[in-house]
């Protein structure tokens, strides 16, 4: 059997003893393969599960390894006893997990400033900066350029930080530095671009929602291409070839507060992962959970992979020698001791539904 097999056994078992209150799944293992598979826990061991509360449930095939990830602090060594270490031919880790939330103010970047120019004879603002909708005391992160198939400039990010989380209206216009980083002696703040159109953040459990749609993007047409630049900040270009995500692989990203950082595909996400948002805007708000899937899990090497603010990342790799495009950043988790949590979207998925291709080479 599959370690996902694996973990539909674990889940549905977690289900059965009230040990995952919160799981939006139902169950996919018949009682049979429970008996078979799952070993034998104490009461004092589902105690402690229910004490750490499961938030999630994460699936690395390559390593047959679960994570459990659970809303309080890691079981100790000795309640670590307590608990199953393997299901099925699959191991099991337990790690602290808890989402965070979208909305509040985004911390100072770390390090740098939160944006980078291309200087030349115009200024030309690189993606991995920092943006905003002009009426949002807001910033967040321009993850890449892309094309129409009439040839048009997009700027890319998230629905909720250019696209206001479904309110922007059309042609309302993306400052860079989002209007949260502008300063004095900074960067003056100019018009980017006018937001174009945002994929639909829908609220409500799976099931009840088409969740598969939920994928947090927006575009917003670039004023003028001579101003923009698809370097990624000042470290790579924007690659324009995409792979799909794996298990273990190796990651980057630039973005606005934390710049850019590596880290490692920890695996996928079992069950439809829920965000919290809590947005305020110029005459709208936007509070709800909002579950996405399929999402991947990124863990930062070196430090966290990212932070508030670099929402809107675009998630590269270097696959065989060639740097490629394999996610959006949407959200991500904290967790305990540094270990904090990211959540992907496969940029795939968002390129098709705008049906728009990446655009890299562009004044570099």
């Amino acid at each position: 059997m599959s370690t996902k097999d694996d973990a539909n056994v674990l889940h549905a078992w977690a289900v059965s003893q009230g040990l995952f209150p919160t799981s939006v799944l139902a169950p996919a293992a018949q009682e049979c393969d429970i008996a078979q598979r799952m070993p034998d826990v104490s009461e004092s061991g589902r105690a402690v599960l229910r004490a750490k509360g499961i938030h999630q449930i994460v699936i690395n095939e390559a390593q047959q390894r679960i994570y459990v990830l659970t809303k309080r602090a890691r079981p100790s060594k000795k309640q670590l006893a307590l608990l199953p270490k393997e299901v099925g031919d699959s191991s099991i880790e337990y790690l602290q997990g808890a989402s965070g939330e979208i909305g509040g103010t985004p911390p100072t970047a770390r390090g740098k400033p939160f944006y980078v120019v291309r200087v030349s004879d115009v200024d030309r603002y690189a993606c991995g900066s920092s943006v905003s909708l002009g009426n949002a005391l807001d910033a967040g992160t321009m993850g890449a350029l892309v094309r129409n198939v009439d040839g048009d400039l997009f700027g890319l990010s998230n629905n909720h930080v250019t696209g206001g989380c479904n309110y922007a209206a059309s042609q309302m216009p993306v400052m860079a530095p989002g209007v949260l980083d502008v300063t004095p002696l900074g960067f003056d703040p100019r018009t980017l671009g006018y937001h174009e159109i945002s994929l639909p953040l829908v609220a409500g459990l799976p099931g009840t929602a088409n969740v598969a749609d939920n994928l947090d993007a927006a575009l917003f047409k670039i004023r003028d291409e001579a101003t923009v630049s698809s370097m990624q900040g000042d470290i790579y270009d924007t690659p324009t070839e995409v792979r799909a995500l794996t298990d273990d692989m190796a990651v980057e990203k630039v973005g606005r507060t934390t710049g850019h950082t590596k880290g490692i595909v920890v695996g996928i996400a079992h069950e439809p992962v829920g965000i919290h948002y809590s947005t305020q805007g110029v005459g709208y708000s936007f509070v709800g959970q909002v579950y996405f899937d399929p999402v991947w899990i990124v863990e930062g090497k070196g430090g966290a992979f990212s932070d508030n603010g670099d929402s809107g990342s675009l998630i590269t790799s270097v696959v065989d020698g060639k740097r490629v495009a394999v996610g959006l950043l949407i959200g991500g988790m904290k967790g305990q001791q540094g270990r904090d949590f990211t959540f992907i979207v496969p940029i795939a998925s968002v390129l098709s539904r705008f049906n728009v291709t990446l655009v890299g080479g562009l004044n570099v």
